[in-house]
């Protein structure tokens, strides 16, 4: 695996090349290890792993793994990967124990909508998954007490300082366009946690 992240020229290669096979339902082991840093796993659906072999073949799906610290999410990213999730997914969202959100049953092809979807309403999959921090937690109490509000902003400052520094998010997901949001936490870094329009943790 380090061999593969260390191969894979910050976290593109081969990942890069066969995104832009869309004949190909899945990727490659190699691809998937870069894929996890950007927030998503390869699943298949093993309800037909014994009952349906050629659909459990054809089963391959991804899931994507939003990386918010605190469990904190704003209206706006909330509305977009409920809407994402309906439209691409599954039609679910699932809320984690790590105070992260999934979407599930995603298809190759419709990754990158997905991703840059969630990303120009100000979330991000980048760092969600994989051998890396993921996702950084704090009490899930957005009160104005001083001692909730630095753990809350300690959490918002790892999560920016240990996240994935290469460009290559944006160049496969974005094509090197920069969000049209920014990413909530960085707005709550100045803020805190008790400004207007956020959904309180889980």
């Amino acid at each position: 695996v380090e061999f593969t992240k260390a191969d894979s020229g910050h976290l593109r290669f081969p990942l890069q090349q066969e995104m832009a096979d869309l004949d190909e339902i899945s990727v490659t082991h190699d691809a998937m290890v870069i894929l996890k840093h950007h927030g998503s796993y390869q699943q298949q659906n093993r309800d037909l792993q014994r009952s349906d072999k050629a659909g459990y073949a054809a089963s391959y799906q991804f899931m994507l793994r939003l990386k918010n610290p605190c469990g904190k999410i704003d209206a706006k990213t909330y509305q977009a990967i409920d809407d994402l999730s309906n439209k691409f997914g599954q039609g679910d969202l699932r809320a984690t124990t790590r105070q992260a959100w999934q979407i599930h049953g995603v298809r190759k092809e419709n990754l990158k909508a997905v991703i840059a979807g969630i990303y120009d309403a100000g979330g991000s999959t980048l760092g969600g998954c994989g051998d890396i921090n993921r996702n950084i937690m704090s009490p899930p109490a957005p009160l104005a007490d001083p001692a909730y509000q630095h753990a809350f902003q300690t959490a918002n400052f790892i999560s920016e300082l240990f996240k994935p520094s290469s460009p290559a998010f944006e160049e496969l997901w974005m094509d090197q366009k920069a969000p049209s949001e920014a990413e909530y936490w960085r707005k709550d870094m100045v803020r805190g946690s008790i400004g207007a329009n956020h959904t309180p943790p889980t």
